[in-house]
């Protein structure tokens, strides 16, 4: 079984009318294969949160997820016109 890691990281896109810059999960394969994969749809920072947040705060996981996009914008930047998408990649 692969075990896989993940961060944000900015992807750069080809779109229709010039080039996309947008952050997603990206997952990396732990055993080396150093070929990565992302979500098909860029990070959100509107979350979904039950009316009544026992175990976590909202505003915190919003910090979190802030914060890691901002990491993001420090690593290199992925070419998404030349490796391929999670959902043209078989097994993932």
């Amino acid at each position: 079984m692969k075990r896989f890691t993940w961060n944000y990281r900015v992807v750069k896109e080809t779109v229709e009318g010039g080039v996309r810059y947008a952050i997603h999960e990206v997952y990396w394969d732990g055993a080396g294969d150093e070929t990565p994969v992302w979500t098909t749809n860029p990070v959100s920072l509107a979350k979904l949160f039950d009316t009544e947040c026992h175990d976590h705060c909202p505003i915190d996981e919003l910090r979190t997820t802030l914060e890691r996009c901002l990491k993001a914008l420090d690593k290199p930047v992925i070419n998404g016109d030349t490796v391929l998408k999670e959902e043209d990649q078989d097994g993932v």
